[in-house]
């Protein structure tokens, strides 16, 4: 599984970006998804892993899904 560290999550616009380990460049995280995994929200700076999923918008990019905090 990927991991990264959160780069910013805002829960009142549902969304946030987490920055991929590998150098890949950041990966939309969406609250819905972060809700699914029994998380509330994802803080700034958490170490967390996660699946790459297309999104339905545009193919090309990716979004996080089964996020996992790590611990630090």
């Amino acid at each position: 599984m990927p991991t990264g560290i959160v780069k910013w999550f805002n829960a009142k616009k549902g969304r946030g970006l987490i920055s991929c380990d590998d150098g890949s460049g950041d990966v939309l995280v969406k609250l819905e998804s972060v809700e699914k995994d029994g998380l509330f929200l994802l803080l700034e700076g958490e170490r967390v892993e996660f699946e790459l999923q297309k999104r339905d918008s545009n193919p090309k990019e990716m979004r996080a899904t089964h996020l996992n905090v790590l611990e630090s």
